[in-house]
């Protein structure tokens, strides 16, 4: 019997909500956008073109005639995506708060948008055929019609679909309420500030091009001849003038830290601090609306300030905040990438960041944190020392003067301490990115095969696509969360080899009994199997968490070879934890898994089976990641 261990139901997640009370709830309700307080979303990643999710792209929310009670209302989303998206589960709606008064209504059972599809909710189906002379999708209220019911989603919200002319918003949220895509006009500024502008009586708010997702008013125009059914595909002539992302009410989907910090400088203080931050994903990141600072508390008087538009960071790239430029090239004999107090007009400036706090920084040598903020105002990544536990307990240790403390290696983050360093040679622009030693009491004891965790399921040659549909499936047999931060998966079996090897992103994790999958592409595992994996491989433009190149072991991304190959599983110390292989490939073990057809995926069974053989594997001709047998 298949037992599924790595989805957690909603109905779960509703009962620890409930357990946790209302004052949990009302803290959500008051902090929206604020990353010091509990957040209800999960991350939204918005990127100029969307094409991996779901679009709301017009919404009709103050329509000709009288009564306005909403009869006439009605919501448009699109799919920009190249696959079939079941929207089983999807909830559509205007109350941004959990257990508000507002709506939201889910989809009803078999509904599906196709490539490329425009699909209508209307308030009144009736009152839609009659004003535009055929019927919408779906409709919130039973007018009597034969068209779909949308259905009220009460564990969410149990009010009725009434969108307001004054300002408004509404939400579409996926299958685990998490939130796909979001606008906001008039008086709420909830989806992003400024808020879309009031469009007017007869006008409807229209998303142009529909593909196009800033997560600003400026993808939004007042359309007064409202077109239900139909997106405006036009491209962009001209370009538009890069805007910064507002706030989202989402976190940063991470793998962006503060890698180096010199708080006490020789000689001129604070003008020759500086910091520095690592990207340590292997996509390039927006930074219009990250902010750093030493301020842990908002509306207090330290200092916050943010990157400039249109700053980017590179995978693998390494960003430096001085105080002042002048003095840091003085120090380094280089320019750092931006300056918080204007002294050298070659370099960019850092913006005070005054909706956190209003002072100025200046790190204090007896103890003192760095916070990097995302463009949500929550906290992506901190540091603190000597005095101050505000990032950990303890802190890490104050250094000497001319010493900087240093994350070593740079893309390993525990949230301790123990990531921290004293660097008596301060290296701006340098990360060590070496193996860690283990600690004396590593998670997993450093051996190869037969370790706690495992390899339970591998599809390597997909009916289609391929090699995007490929994945890889991991299991935590043990009574233990095991911290992943370190760990690689790959098929290249010999260190310094040509193939791939990967590895999991800071924080990334496993629970007891918990299943993951590491998918090639999110988004056509996503068309294929309706779910998000754990993890990609590649960065599809989903907002999937992506695994590392590990350029230390293996020199590309992972290809599943049909004919023969293997997976290894390695520890933080690149010690083989589980392995498998197929076809024509016997590392592993010899005689190797035999080949599967087309279509087919290689099985663990059962899951917490490891004899290092191939009696440990069959062929599962109806893959299933997620469950393990």
């Amino acid at each position: 019997m298949y037992k599924q261990f790595s989805r957690t139901t909603f109905a779960r997640a509703l009962l620890v909500l409930l357990l946790a009370g209302w004052l949990a709830l009302a803290s959500i309700a008051s902090a929206r956008y604020t990353g010091l307080s509990p957040q209800v979303f999960l991350p939204l990643v918005i990127r100029p073109y969307a094409f991996d999710r779901l679009l709301i792209t017009e919404v009709m929310y103050d329509p000709d005639g009288t009564p306005d009670q909403g009869e006439v209302e009605w919501i448009e989303i699109y799919n920009p995506t190249a696959g079939t998206v079941d929207l089983s589960g999807y909830k559509i709606g205007d109350e941004e708060t959990l257990g508000g008064p507002e709506a939201m209504l889910q989809f009803p059972a078999g509904a599906s948008i196709a490539p490329g599809q425009v699909i209508v909710i209307a308030g009144d189906a009736l009152a839609f055929q009659a004003a535009y002379g055929f019927a919408p999708d779906y409709e919130a209220s039973d007018s009597g019609s034969p068209v779909p019911d949308m259905l009220k989603y009460a564990a969410w919200a149990n009010g009725s679909l009434n969108l307001s002319n004054s300002g408004d918003e509404v939400l579409l949220l996926d299958v685990r309420d998490e939130l796909v895509d979001a606008v906001s006009w008039g008086s709420s500024i909830w989806a992003f500030d400024p808020a879309v502008p009031v469009a007017g009586k007869g006008n409807s708010l229209e998303r142009f091009p529909a593909y196009v997702d800033t997560d600003s008013a400026g993808d939004w125009r007042a359309l007064a001849v409202p077109q239900p059914g139909d997106v405006n595909l036009a491209p962009l002539t001209p370009t538009p003038t890069p805007t910064p992302p507002g706030p989202t009410p989402t976190p940063f989907g991470g793998g962006l830290l503060i890698s180096e910090v010199l708080y006490d400088p020789v000689g001129s203080e604070p003008n020759a601090e500086w910091i520095e931050i690592y990207n340590a994903t292997s996509a390039t990141i927006d930074l219009s609306g990250f902010k750093i600072g030493d301020e842990e508390t908002q509306g207090d008087s330290e200092g916050t300030y943010r990157f400039p538009d249109a700053a980017t960071i590179a995978p693998g790239e390494t960003i430096l905040i001085a105080n002042k430029a002048a003095d840091f090239e003085s120090a380094y004999g280089f320019q750092p990438d931006f300056e918080l107090n204007e002294s050298d007009p070659a370099v960019p400036d850092m913006l005070k960041y005054t909706p956190w706090s209003s002072g100025s920084m200046s790190l204090s040598n007896s103890g003192d944190e760095v916070l990097l903020l995302d463009y949500g105002d929550n906290v992506v990544d901190t540091v603190s020392w000597g005095t101050s536990n505000w990032a950990f307990d303890p802190p890490a240790a104050s250094v000497a003067e001319g010493h900087s403390l240093e994350r070593v290696p740079a893309y390993l983050d525990t949230d301790s301490a123990q990531d921290w360093r004293d660097q008596p040679n301060p290296t701006p622009g340098g990360v060590d990115i070496s193996t860690p030693t283990p600690s004396p009491t590593p998670t997993l004891t450093p051996t190869p095969f037969g370790g706690v965790l495992l390899i339970s399921e591998v599809l390597y040659d997909p009916a289609a696509p391929e090699p995007a549909n490929e994945w890889i499936e991991i299991y935590n047999p043990t009574a233990d969360t095991l911290d992943l931060s370190g760990f690689k998966i790959g098929d290249e079996e010999l260190q310094g080899g040509s193939e791939g090897m990967l590895q999991f992103p800071p924080g990334a994790s496993i629970g007891p009994g918990q299943v993951l999958v590491i998918a090639r592409d999110a988004g056509t595992f996503l068309a294929a199997y309706g779910f998000d994996p754990d993890y990609e491989m590649q960065d599809s433009g989903s907002a999937v968490p992506d695994m590392l190149v590990y350029t230390l072991w293996g020199g590309s991304n992972v290809s599943l070879s049909n004919t023969g190959d293997e997976v290894l599983l390695l520890d933080y110390n690149d010690n083989v934890v589980d392995a498998v292989s197929w076809g024509s490939s016997n590392w592993a073990f010899d005689p190797p898994v035999a080949g599967v057809a087309e279509g087919s995926s290689i099985e663990r069974s059962p899951a917490g089976q490891d004899t290092d053989s191939a009696a440990d594997w069959v062929e599962q001709a109806t893959p299933d990641p997620g469950n393990v047998n």
